[in-house]
């Protein structure tokens, strides 16, 4: 259990400009190899689609739960009882009930 580990996730609050401008040298700096003006992390960075992101600890529930998403630490499939396919949709035939009639039934996978 624990606490998740510091995440990029959307700012709580506005960030400070000054604040914002030093993690974009930190930033760059470190892309080009150099260690951080700073020397530590960036505390923001950019997003894939160049939004501002905060390096924290996930706050509220969905956060928590994205992180376990990337942790690797979700909810996992139940082992117990047969394993859904989920391949192909369920189809309805018709099969012979022995005494030369026929009754309906749902296939929810290959026979």
């Amino acid at each position: 259990m624990g606490n998740p580990p510091p995440m990029p996730l959307p700012p709580l609050q506005p960030p400070d400009p000054q604040e914002l401008v030093a993690s974009l040298l930190a930033m760059t700096a470190m892309a080009q190899g150099q260690p951080s003006p700073t020397g530590q992390p960036p505390r923001y960075i950019l997003g894939p689609q160049g939004e501002v992101l905060e390096m924290r600890t996930p706050q509220t529930v969905t956060e928590r739960l994205q992180a376990q998403q990337l942790l690797g630490i979700g909810m996992t499939e139940n082992p117990a009882g047969r394993k859904a396919s989920g391949q192909a949709p369920p189809k309805q035939e018709s099969v012979s009930d022995g005494g030369g009639g026929s009754r309906e039934v749902v296939r929810e996978s290959r026979k």
